[in-house]
This record gives C-alpha cells, sequence and structure tokens, in this order.
C-alpha cells in the first residue's frame, strides 16, 4: 500500500506556506519603510543642522548683532583682518582693537514663504520653516515662535536660534527642530 498525501493535505499545507510568505513579506515591506523613513529623516536633519551649525559659526565671530522684525530677521557684522598672518597657527589676524570689516550680512525667516534666506543674496538656506510649533506633545503647540533672539549668557552677549523645519519627502509631514545659543566671543 503506498503512503502519500491527500489532496486535502497538500492544500492545507499550501495554505500554511502561504501565510508564511504572506508574513515574511510584510516584515520586508515594513523593514524598507522604517529604513526609508530613518534615511530620509538622517539626511533632512543633517542638511538642516549643518545649515544651523553655518549661522552659528558666523555669529560667534560677530563684532555687532541686532535682531528686528518680531525675531525674524538678524544683522550681523564680522572683525576686520590685519594684513598679518599667525605664524604658528596660519590663520589671519584681526586688527587690535576689535574692527568690524563694514559688510552688513543679515539672515531673515519668512513664515509666510516658509524660508530662511541670507540677506545680502537673497540665497534660500532652508525652506519649509513652520511659524507655529507644530508638536501636539510640546507645551508651545500651536503657538508662534521667535527664530533668533539676543540673550545674555551670564555677563556675556548670546544669540539664540530656534527653527522648526518641515519635510514633507516620503509623503507624510514630519517636524525637525532645532534650538542652539551662541556666545558671542566678539560681542560687546
Amino acid at each position: 500500500m503506498k503512503r502519500g498525501f491527500t489532496i486535502v493535505e497538500l492544500m492545507i499545507g499550501m495554505v500554511i506556506a502561504g501565510f508564511v510568505v504572506m508574513g515574511s513579506l510584510n516584515l520586508f515591506v515594513f523593514g524598507v519603510k522604517g529604513f526609508s523613513r530613518i534615511s530620509v529623516d538622517a539626511k533632512v536633519s543633517n542638511t538642516n543642522a549643518q545649515t544651523i551649525r553655518r549661522i552659528a559659526e558666523n555669529l560667534k565671530g560677530a563684532t555687532s548683532v541686532t535682531v528686528s522684525d518680531s525675531g525674524k530677521r538678524i544683522d550681523y557684522t564680522l572683525p576686520k583682518y590685519s594684513g598679518f598672518i599667525d605664524p604658528t597657527t596660519g590663520e589671519k589676524e584681526l586688527f587690535q582693537p576689535l574692527q568690524s570689516d563694514g559688510v552688513a550680512r543679515s539672515y531673515v525667516v519668512s513664515f509666510t514663504n516658509g524660508t530662511l534666506t541670507e540677506g545680502a543674496t537673497n540665497k534660500v538656506m532652508l525652506k519649509d520653516v513652520a511659524a507655529k510649533d507644530p508638536d501636539s506633545k510640546s507645551t508651545q503647540y500651536g503657538q508662534a515662535y521667535v527664530p533668533f533672539t539676543v540673550t545674555l549668557v551670564g555677563s556675556i552677549q548670546a544669540v539664540s536660534i530656534n527653527l522648526i523645519v518641515l519635510d514633507k519627502s516620503i509623503g507624510e509631514q514630519r517636524y525637525s527642530k532645532f534650538k542652539t545659543t551662541v556666545i558671542g566671543h566678539n560681542l560687546k
């Protein structure tokens, strides 16, 4: 007598195998989507963080800083360099006593356009800048915020930069919040 599988046993085996394959595919698809979301978040955060770092580096060396337009505009000047080069570091030396180079620079946040631009060139540095805090878990949810603020850290003048940027690249709205305080080394 031959012993084999009946058609019913084969069908049940195929259904079970189908469920296993579907479950495996589902895990794979969710894994790829999760990886994609994390990759996009990292890319957007990195790009935005680089922009904030660039602004912070410029403001760190500023000789004067003025915030206007309800904190949406910051004007600053940088120090004037002398013709001498430090023999140890190889860097240009600043005039002493400290002098401004006389070039007015600025950054402007437009909540209407959702942009952060460099004033002199009108180059858009960040897009999709949010006007209000969109995080429902935040204590400032739905409230407007001030992008630039001049403050004191001890007795030293500093600038706070606070920006919220929207990312729509993967079909859902996600926000990145950036906040830093820059201590002005040359500010009086």
